[in-house]
C-alpha cells in the first residue's frame, strides 16, 4: 500500500488538472484520432474506484487505489426525522484511512419526510426535491462537519445521476438552487474541500440536461464537472466522444473547469458464479477475462489522454460489475490489470496518443528519461512495426512477450514496449 499522501491545496490540485489538450478531431469517428494531454506527470489520483457492498459482505479491494467514491446520502443517514445515522458511511472513510487512501462522499437523496408531499412517496423510488432548502442545508451541514476535520475525506459530489428518474424527480433549476447552497454551507465549514457538481450520467439524452444544468448556474457552485462516462456494452474508445461533448459544454460555461469521470464500468465474467439476469441488464453482455483486462487498461489511458482528471471505476463488491468474483472477495484479472496499469502510469508523461485508420493505438510516455509506448487494436490482431529503441515488451496481464525483428503480434490487451 502507499504512504499516507500529504492532503493537496484546491488550489494546487484546480492548476494540475485543468486539461491542457483537446482531440485534434471528433474521436467518434472511424478514421485517425490524435490526442494530446496535459504533459503534467499522470498522478496517483487518476485511479479512484467506488467500493460499494460492504453491508452485504464484501471485503475492501485488496489493492491500491487512490480514492473513492461513497454514497453519504440524507435518506441513508437520516431516513426519519431526527434518527440520524452515520454507520454506513463511517464504515467506508474508516477503512479508506486505514489504506492511506481518500473519499469523495455523495449528497442527494431527500428523505420522503422532507418533500413537501410526503404521501407522494413511492417506497424505492426516485427522490423529490427538499420542500424545505433550510432543511437540505442543515443535512448538508450535519455531512461536512462530522468529516471536515477527516483528512480522508477529500470532497463531496452533490448528487447522483440527477437526469436519471431513478435518482431524481424535479426541475434542474431546483437541482441547481439545492446544490449551490450545499456549495455555500461546505465551503463555509471546509474551504478545502473539492466540491463536485452533481454526477450525471453521460447518456445520449444528457446533452441538453448538462446544458440546461450549466445555463441554470450549475457549474459554478462547484470546483470538478462530475460525469458518469458509461458507455457499455462498447469499449472505452466510445467514451472520446462524449468527453469531446461534455467538454465543449464546459468550455461555453465554466472554461478550464476540471473534468472527472466518477463512474464507469462494464459487467465482467464472474468464475464462481454468474447470473444472467442479476442487476446491470443495461450494460450487456459480460466481458470475457481478455476484454475486461484490455478495457480496464485502455479506459484509464484514454480518459487521461482526453483530458479527464480522474476515473472511479464502478466498480468493487457488485456481483456482476465488480473487478471481484461473485463472493464479493476475489479478485478478478481484471483487478490485477487495475494495479498494473498504475505502475505503467502514475509519474510518467503521456506525450500523445494516437489511432490509426485500422483501430491500433500508439500512446507514447516517458519519465525521468525512460520512454515507453502503450499499444493495443480495437478488435482484430495484427502486426506492430515496433520502433527500434524498443526491446521489451509487457503484456498488461503481466506476461512478458517476445519481438521479432521489429514486428509484434499485437492484440486487444494493451501491451507496454520500453527500451529495456
Amino acid at each position: 500500500m502507499m504512504l499516507r499522501r500529504k492532503a493537496l491545496s484546491i488550489a494546487f490540485l484546480l492548476a494540475a488538472f485543468v486539461p491542457q489538450g483537446c482531440p485534434a478531431q471528433d474521436p467518434s469517428s472511424d478514421g485517425t484520432v490524435s490526442l494530446q494531454a496535459t504533459q503534467l506527470p499522470i498522478p496517483a489520483s487518476l485511479f479512484g474506484i467506488l467500493p460499494i457492498g460492504l453491508w452485504w459482505g464484501a471485503s475492501w479491494p485488496p489493492f491500491t487505489f487512490y480514492g473513492a467514491v461513497t454514497a453519504a446520502t440524507w435518506n441513508m443517514i437520516e431516513p426519519q426525522r431526527g434518527a440520524v445515522n452515520f454507520k454506513r458511511v463511517d464504515d467506508v472513510v474508516n477503512e479508506a484511512a486505514q489504506h492511506n487512501e481518500h473519499v469523495i462522499l455523495i449528497l442527494g437523496d431527500v428523505p420522503s419526510w422532507a418533500f413537501c408531499n410526503p404521501s407522494s412517496a413511492k417506497t424505492g423510488g426516485p427522490s423529490q426535491p427538499a420542500c424545505n432548502v433550510a432543511a437540505w442545508t442543515t443535512y448538508v451541514r450535519y455531512v461536512v462537519s462530522r468529516y471536515s476535520k477527516n483528512p480522508t475525506v477529500e470532497g463531496y459530489e452533490l448528487w447522483n445521476e440527477p437526469n436519471n428518474a431513478t435518482f431524481f424527480h424535479g426541475s434542474t433549476s431546483s437541482l441547481v438552487q439545492m446544490n449551490c447552497a450545499a456549495f455555500k454551507a461546505i465551503k463555509q465549514i471546509q474551504p478545502s474541500a473539492l466540491v463536485l457538481t452533481a454526477g450525471i450520467n453521460a447518456q445520449e439524452s444528457s446533452w441538453t440536461y448538462l446544458q440546461n444544468y450549466a445555463s441554470a448556474g450549475g457549474l459554478n457552485c462547484a470546483d470538478v464537472l462530475a460525469e458518469h462516462f458509461y458507455v457499455a456494452p462498447k469499449p472505452p474508445e466510445a467514451m472520446l466522444r462524449k468527453i469531446a461533448i461534455v467538454r465543449k459544454i464546459a468550455q461555453t460555461y465554466r472554461p478550464g473547469m476540471p473534468i472527472w469521470n466518477t463512474e464507469t464500468g462494464w459487467r465482467i465474467i464472474n468464475h464462481d458464479r454468474n447470473l444472467a439476469s442479476y442487476q446491470a441488464d443495461w450494460a450487456g453482455r459480460f466481458l470475457t477475462d481478455d476484454e475486461s483486462v484490455a478495457y480496464v487498461g485502455r479506459a484509464y489511458l484514454l480518459t487521461w489522454a482526453a483530458g479527464v482528471s480522474r476515473l472511479y471505476w464502478y466498480a468493487w463488491g457488485h456481483a456482476s460489475m465488480g473487478l471481484n468474483e461473485f463472493d464479493l472477495k476475489t479478485p478478478k484479472r481484471a483487478a490485477y490489470a487495475y494495479t498494473q496499469m498504475q505502475s505503467w502510469l502514475v509519474g510518467y508523461q503521456l506525450s500523445s496518443c494516437k489511432r490509426s485508420t485500422a483501430g491500433v493505438w500508439q500512446c507514447n510516455l516517458q519519465k525521468q528519461g525512460d520512454q515507453a509506448l502503450i499499444a493495443w487494436s480495437e478488435s482484430n490482431k495484427t502486426t506492430l512495426s515496433v520502433p527500434s529503441n524498443f526491446h521489451a515488451a509487457q503484456e498488461l496481464t503481466g506476461a512478458q512477450q517476445s519481438i521479432r525483428g521489429n514486428s509484434f503480434q499485437l492484440g486487444i490487451i494493451p501491451v507496454r514496449f520500453t527500451e529495456r
